[in-house]
């Protein structure tokens, strides 16, 4: 097992370097000059108690593996500020002491930062963020991040578009938050101090607030929906129990429902670069604590998994925007795998992928275009005529659950005073402050 190293390096030539698992390593030489052609060092697993200065000669170098260095308490000036190490993408310190990370003034290209341990040590205290224009990837999860920790310039990561911040102890996140213009990711899982979220930016893609049981509120702005062509919305707040404590009554419920019927708002179009076929393909999910399929799902079963939808004959005409759908799930043990609702006729089948422990009833919401049902059935979708049955599944090591309550709704684009359709002035889901925008 090696021990010691030479105490200087020069090595013009070398480009990578690996001294994983080294355990009674505790110094890292002196590099001796420029090192350029160095691109990979892995020091994962030493015992390096600090790093030379002169690392920063190591001008090329585009991954620094320091995880799990248990002695490593800081980092030198010359990564700390990221002076001379421009072509750095990923620093991994996962498992470290370090208790500060990298220093305002940070110019690096596309830099990848993780911080997380599973050391007990004290909490993480980030100091200002700016400069960090180039930060694609932040992960702080487990820092024991308390209420006020977070910085708020965190608008100046204008790059950033993976966001993890699970497992810590803050009770609200910095308003900056809704300015990341590029966030997609925000990961919060098991922040079980954290109450409330400020609007989310039009950006984002997934939020996953799993296990943040006293979060109350979200918001997601409208544009947020209405102007992605393609893609998908996934929203989980499994176990967030207090953010539907009364289902009848529920915001959270009603930002799903008016989340569906803006990404059903989206104009069909057809899309030249997949060869003239029918935009757009979108998608929307959403998993809540609950047990009540909402009355807005106007094709309901409460002792199947499966629904039958009786087709007028004009069914599949320019105004049908797409499907959405709405299951309980009722598993109170570790869940791994998928839930899934599949259109019998058309062979169509569309799922979520879970990994939850959920403590009771949940459910799943769910919508799917036009033009993604068309593309998963081979254009089978709109020939259907009569009528169409949905079916409910979960799928878990092998076996088929089934669910026990289950929902949907052909969604049409129309015009507020055109609805066939009795809307209820008092619905419970739509406030007399918000028009009915689609039947």
């Amino acid at each position: 097992m090696l021990n010691s190293f030479p105490s200087s390096i020069h090595m013009e030539s070398l480009q990578i370097l690996i001294l994983s698992g080294c355990s009674k390593l505790k110094k890292f030489p002196e590099v001796q000059g420029e090192m350029g052609n160095l691109s990979e060092l892995y020091l994962d697993g030493t015992a390096i108690r600090e790093l030379p200065s002169s690392i920063e000669h190591l001008n090329g170098l585009v991954l620094l593996n320091l995880a799990n260095c248990n002695e490593l308490a800081k980092l030198p000036e010359s990564i700390d500020e990221l002076g001379s190490l421009q072509c750095l993408e990923e620093l991994n310190a996962d498992g470290t002491a370090i208790e500060e990370d990298v220093r305002e003034g940070c110019q690096c290209h596309g830099i990848w930062l993780s911080f997380w341990s599973s050391l007990p040590r004290k909490h993480l205290r980030l100091p200002s963020l700016l400069g960090l224009h180039s930060l694609r990837s932040l992960n702080l999860s487990d820092c024991g991040l308390l209420e006020g920790a977070l910085p708020t310039d965190l608008a100046s990561l204008s790059s950033l578009q993976n966001l993890d911040l699970s497992r810590n102890s803050f009770i609200t996140v910095p308003g900056s938050l809704s300015q990341l213009s590029r966030l997609q990711n925000l990961i919060l899982k098991h922040c079980k101090s954290l109450q409330s979220l400020p609007e989310l930016p039009s950006s984002i893609e997934t939020l996953d607030c799993d296990d943040c049981t006293s979060l109350e509120s979200f918001s997601c702005p409208s544009r947020a929906y209405a102007s992605r062509r393609s893609g998908g919305f996934t929203f989980k707040f499994s176990n967030c129990f207090r953010i539907v404590e009364n289902e009848l009554q529920s915001d959270v419920l009603e930002a799903i429902v008016l989340g569906i019927q803006l990404v059903a708002s989206i104009p069909k179009f057809l899309d030249p670069e997949q060869g003239g076929s029918l935009g757009p393909v979108n998608a929307y999910d959403a998993i809540v604590p609950g047990s009540s399929i909402p009355s807005w799902f106007i094709n309901q079963s409460m002792e199947s998994s499966s629904v039958k939808v009786k087709l007028p004959p004009d069914w599949n005409n320019t105004k049908l925007m797409g499907l959405a759908a709405c299951a309980v799930v009722d598993d109170r043990e570790e869940y791994s795998g998928i839930i899934y609702f599949c259109v019998e006729e058309a062979g169509v089948y569309n799922t979520i992928h879970m990994r939850i422990s959920m403590k009771a009833h949940h459910m799943w919401f769910a919508y799917r275009s036009v033009g993604d049902l068309e593309s998963k059935s081979n254009g089978e979708f709109g020939k259907q005529s009569g009528a169409m049955t949905v079916s409910f599944r979960m799928y878990r090591k092998g076996e088929h659950i089934e669910v026990k309550k289950c929902g949907v709704r052909l969604v049409y684009d129309q015009k507020e005073g055109e609805c066939s359709f009795s809307y209820p002035s008092r619905s419970p889901l739509f406030p007399k402050s918000i028009p009915p925008p689609f039947l």
